[in-house]
């Protein structure tokens, strides 16, 4: 009798062992909502990485990347007391993840091709556009690491004279000439832009009928606001209106042209063209630089 005892619960024993290890393998995934890590830039010495403002949210897809489903699809996910949370669990599925801000643009996304923008517009070179990708799972602390960067370029100038030292200068105005400010993000290219015609042309800086910007003597100044432009080849010109002085005399106008900035912008990339008017041309000099997130 004591051997049939010592037989049956030999058998239950085994039976819970096998129990257990199905149910342990059917939960190997973490039962939990898809959190994010959002940073700006990567961790190198030419582009440091900061981490996202709390203030702010970015829209998410996610695709399954054994299905080739859409899990998520363009959520905004926003910063809480519980960090930055999807609202949708994890799946079995290990996922592709494509982000962007700001979450007003009217982004579409492809489970091939990933984001898609068209026809975006940056004439006011006031709008800045992040976007991130990356791989995670469940087994993966369930956080998603999200690295955003730049698409766009940005553009800056400033300016200095190489006058003589009885003489003084002051801009007036300037104005970049053709250069595209329309196009088409990630639809022919993976990552690439399509821009349409150079017909566009942006100013700088304008007095607007006021005294303008004296460039003093020995200084380099910046002129007007930084703004975003696409990426794209640019041959745009340059045209610059100023006026100079002998000692105290009256300001006489000028204009001076730079046929071509010769420059070809690159996402992520910051430009600084410094001008330098002499007495026989105004010539220019390009800057170029990682973002600095900072």
């Amino acid at each position: 009798m004591m051997k049939r005892n010592i037989y049956i619960i030999g058998m239950v024993v085994a039976s819970l062992m096998l129990l257990t290890g199905c149910v342990k393998e059917d939960v190997t995934w973490s039962i939990a909502n898809i959190a994010f890590r959002p940073l700006i830039g990567n961790d190198t010495r030419a582009m440091e990485s900061v981490p996202f403002p709390d203030d702010q949210s970015f829209n998410v897809w996610s695709v399954s990347e054994t299905t080739g489903e859409t899990y998520l699809e363009g959520e905004t996910i926003s910063f809480s007391s519980d960090g930055w949370m999807s609202s949708k669990l994890w799946t079995f599925d290990g996922m592709y993840f494509d982000a962007f801000w700001p979450t007003d643009l009217p982004m579409e996304h492809s489970p091939v091709d990933g984001l898609q923008l068209w026809g975006f517009d940056c004439s006011d070179g006031d709008v800045d556009i992040l976007v991130a990708s990356a791989y995670g799972n469940s087994e993966q602390d369930d956080v998603v690491i999200l690295r955003f960067d730049h698409i766009l370029s940005r553009v800056e100038f400033r300016m200095l004279h190489s006058l003589p030292d009885d003489m003084s200068m002051r801009v007036k105005n300037i104005r970049m000439v053709g250069f595209a400010a329309v196009g088409d993000y990630n639809t022919t290219k993976k990552g690439d832009w399509e821009t349409a015609e150079n017909d566009f042309s942006y100013v700088v800086y304008d007095a607007a009928g006021g005294e303008g910007i004296e460039i003093e003597a020995g200084t380099t100044q910046y002129i007007g606001e930084e703004f975003y432009v696409i990426p794209q080849p640019c041959v745009a010109s340059l045209e610059v209106e100023y006026e100079v002085r002998y000692g105290t005399a009256n300001w006489i106008p000028q204009t001076e042209t730079i046929r071509s900035l010769s420059t070809y912008w690159e996402p992520g990339k910051h430009y600084t063209y410094t001008l330098n008017l002499r007495l026989d041309k105004l010539t220019h000099t390009t800057g170029i630089s990682s973002w600095n997130n900072r």
